[in-house]
This record gives structure tokens, C-alpha cells and sequence, in this order.
């Protein structure tokens, strides 16, 4: 039967299977990493999680080879020698970016407690030249070795792939042809579906434990980061009429001093002076990269023995710590956004990287400015990194300074993801101690 078959349906088959094999061998490698996290999960759970996740991979292999399918079907193009390369060669290519995604994606999973979303492929844009800066810096080995692989690879592929591709072009009726197109179309939207069923499938369809982490098996990074990218706005079975949204939020918010004033902007508020005297300077710093695991008020905050945040630990005696704050999304940009301006994030496909973020809301430095305070940002890192250099001056920032404007001054020495954070600090210490408002 094998043999009857139309060579691009061989050519397209064999992709299927390769990618099968690779998320395969993804969900493995997966389980056998995080297997410590497995204790007390019945292996009817883990079982069934684990067969789940095959409806996944067919999602996937929908979405990634769908298209190729269709164009390999399509009457009188396949004539054409540099069309059928296109169709008959990108899914190698595919190929490797699935596995490196999913490598990623098991090392995101370790602190981020999820498969990787749409910064999966938004570091894929002009924000690689900084990933690659800090992998050659950090890992220069480890980046030669892909880079010579690249090379290798890819002339090496494409001349196996000429002499070897076994499709051969035959001008076929229009009566075939049609059958095929719609063949494909039929099977690459069940697969994209996940199957027959109702709805398409979603992230949802893969609980089936109270166990965080068996959740999480049935997916994979590529799923994920898809769907990441498709989730810009809020389903309309999830929504709340306005009214009620306003509120619910105004109910659960309120506190004595304050007074909601806007119709139009129905969060805006003005607090009731509490402090007749001189305000008060005010030095907001943002940290990231840290995890709940690592503070010794959530976990003991040791690893092999030691503590790894000595500092953090005792500066939170002196101050309030929440240990059950909701975070505002697995990103430092869902966290930047929320904590300037005072508005969670949408799902999916941050704001901070579209127009949208320009909107009808404002910034806490614009809350400031019109106070007279001088209103400062300043970072290690590159200012083009999340629209930074736009967004901060929007959010009413006057002085911003990243990675360029500190290089100028010639003092400090510039690491593979910008400037060291003490470094950061003494500048802005050095700018607000000259400044002669608030700040």
C-alpha cells in the first residue's frame, strides 16, 4: 500500500514521522528530568497524562506541517523546481528549531513551572543579537560547536536532500488532484483540532490531576508557545460585562482614603492626604530572574547547603514581604508592565510588544511628574530589549538611561546581558543625589 502511495505523501509522511519521533523523545527526556517530581503520582496519572500528550503532538504536527502537505498537492507548481525545494526542504529545517525549542523548553520548565510561551519565538526578532552576544560570552564552546554544526548541516542536507528527495513530478488529473486537496485539508484540521471532537483542543484538556506537574506532561513547548501567540485577547466565554468587571475590581480594592472619580477610567482613584509634611523620595527597584524557591520565606532558601539569597533574606525583616502574592504572568514583561502602570497584563502575546501598549493608560512616573518629582528608569540592559526606550519616556520617565548611554560615560564594564546591577545602583544613586526636587 506503502508503495501506491504519491511520493509527496512518502516525502510528507516521513516528516510526520520524524516529528512524531522528536516529540517523542521530548516527552521522555521530559519525564526523565523532572522525575523527582513524581513522588506520590499513581501511575494511573502519570499514565494517562502521558497518553494525552500524543493528541498534543498531533496538534503540532498539524500546525507545522499542514501547510507543506497542501502546497505539495497544489496542481501545476510542483513543476517548478524551486517550489518543490521550498515545500519538500523547510520541514528539515523545522526540524532542528523543534528540537532546539523543546531543549529550551525543558530547561525553562525548571523555574518557571510551565513550557515556554511566545518568548520562545519573540527573541527570535531583533532581540537575538543580544541572546547570541550572551551565548557566545557565557558559552562560547557550547556556541561554536552550533554554529559549526550549522554550517555542516546545512549544505550537507540540502545536497542529501536533491540527490535523495524521492518525489518526482507527474502532471496529474484534475479529478486526483482534487481528492488530494481535499484529503489534506480534511486531515491537517482534525489534526489541528486535536481530533473530532467539539471544540478544538486546549491547554485546559490537560488536567486531569490535582498535580501540577502531571498537567503539564501531556504538553510541549511548540504547542504552547503557538497557542501563546494565538491568545491575544480574552475569549468572549470568559468575559464579564463591563459593569460587573467594574464592580467586582472596585468592591475587592477599595480602602478607606480613597475615592474612585472616574466614570471613563473606572479604576482611577485619589487618596485623601495622609502625609502633610515633605513627600517622601521614592526608589522602586525591580528584580527578576528570581524564584519563590530560592527566598527563605517560602522555601528554607538553600540549595546543597547554602543560601543563596543572604542579603534579600535580612533586608525583608525590615520591610513587608507577601509570600502569597498573585503574580502578573511567567515574564519580566508582564511584571514591568503591572508594577509602572498598574495594569495586569492581557494572556498569550504581551502587550508591551504591540501598539496597543500606547493606549488609553498611563505610567506611575507621570503620577510623580505632575507631584515635581524628577522621575528616573535606569538598567543594565539594552533599552531596545521590550520597547523600553519608548514605553519608559510614555510612562513618564525623563531620564532613561540603559546599556548605550552608560557605555558613553567609559566607567563600568559591560557584561554579556548588559551592566552589573551594582553598577546600576551606584549610577542612580549618583543621578537622584544631584537632584534638587523629589524623586
Amino acid at each position: 500500500m506503502f508503495q501506491r502511495l504519491p511520493s509527496h505523501f512518502k516525502l510528507i509522511l516521513g516528516y510526520v514521522l520524524y516529528f512524531a519521533l522528536i516529540l517523542l523523545v521530548y516527552k521522555i527526556s521530559f519525564l526523565l528530568v523532572y522525575s523527582y517530581r513524581l513522588q506520590g503520582v499513581p501511575f494511573q496519572e502519570l499514565a494517562y497524562a502521558f497518553l494525552l500528550g500524543f493528541r498534543f503532538d498531533l496538534v503540532v504536527i498539524g500546525m507545522t506541517l499542514g501547510l507543506f502537505a497542501f502546497l505539495s498537492v497544489l496542481p501545476y507548481f510542483n513543476q517548478f523546481k524551486l517550489y518543490r525545494f521550498f515545500w519538500g526542504y523547510t520541514p528539515l529545517l523545522l526540524g532542528i528549531w523543534m528540537i532546539a525549542h523543546l531543549i529550551a523548553d525543558i530547561i525553562y520548565f525548571e523555574n518557571a513551572n510551565k513550557h515556554i510561551g511566545y518568548e520562545g519565538f519573540v527573541f527570535l526578532g531583533k532581540d537575538l543579537g543580544v541572546i547570541l552576544k550572551s551565548a557566545l560570552e557565557q558559552n562560547t564552546i557550547t556556541f561554536l560547536i552550533g554554529v559549526i554544526f550549522l554550517l555542516i548541516f546545512l549544505p550537507l542536507s540540502t545536497w542529501l536532500f536533491l540527490k535523495y528527495n524521492p518525489y518526482r513530478y507527474q502532471k496529474e488529473s484534475w479529478k486526483s488532484t482534487t481528492i488530494q486537496i481535499v484529503l489534506v485539508s480534511i486531515i491537517t484540521i482534525i489534526a489541528i483540532r486535536g481530533g473530532i471532537q467539539e471544540s478544538p483542543i486546549r491547554a485546559t484538556n490537560a488536567i486531569v490531576s490535582g498535580n501540577n506537574f502531571v498537567n503539564n506532561i501531556a504538553l510541549n513547548g511548540v504547542f504552547t508557545s503557538i497557542m501563546d501567540l494565538k491568545s491575544q485577547s480574552i475569549p468572549k466565554f470568559l468575559k464579564l460585562e463591563t459593569q460587573e468587571a467594574i464592580t467586582i475590581v472596585r468592591k475587592e480594592t477599595a480602602y478607606a482614603g480613597a475615592e474612585f472619580i472616574s466614570d471613563k477610567y473606572p479604576i482611577l482613584r485619589v487618596q485623601k492626604e495622609t502625609n502633610p509634611g515633605t513627600p517622601p523620595n521614592v526608589v522602586l527597584i525591580m528584580l527578576e530572574n528570581w524564584t519563590g524557591k530560592f527566598i527563605s520565606p517560602i522555601s528554607n532558601g538553600l540549595v546543597e547547603g547554602k543560601e543563596i539569597t543572604p542579603y534579600f533574606n535580612q533586608l525583608l525583616k525590615k520591610g513587608r514581604f507577601y509570600n502569597r502574592f498573585i503574580a502578573s504572568g511567567g515574564r519580566t514583561t508582564n511584571g514591568m508592565m503591572s508594577i509602572l502602570t498598574g495594569i495586569p497584563d492581557r494572556p498569550g502575546l504581551t502587550v508591551v510588544r504591540t501598539h496597543q501598549v500606547l493606549g488609553n493608560f498611563s505610567g506611575i512616573g507621570n503620577i510623580f511628574k505632575r507631584m515635581g518629582y524628577d522621575t528616573y528608569f535606569v538598567t543594565g540592559g539594552d533599552l531596545s530589549f521590550d520597547n523600553k526606550s519608548t514605553l519608559m519616556p510614555h510612562w513618564g520617565f525623563d531620564t532613561v538611561l540603559g546599556e548605550k548611554e552608560i557605555t558613553k560615560l567609559g566607567r563600568f564594564k559591560l557584561g554579556a546581558w548588559g551592566y552589573d546591577d551594582a553598577d546600576v545602583l551606584q549610577l542612580l544613586h549618583e543621578r537622584i543625589s544631584t537632584s534638587k526636587n523629589q524623586f
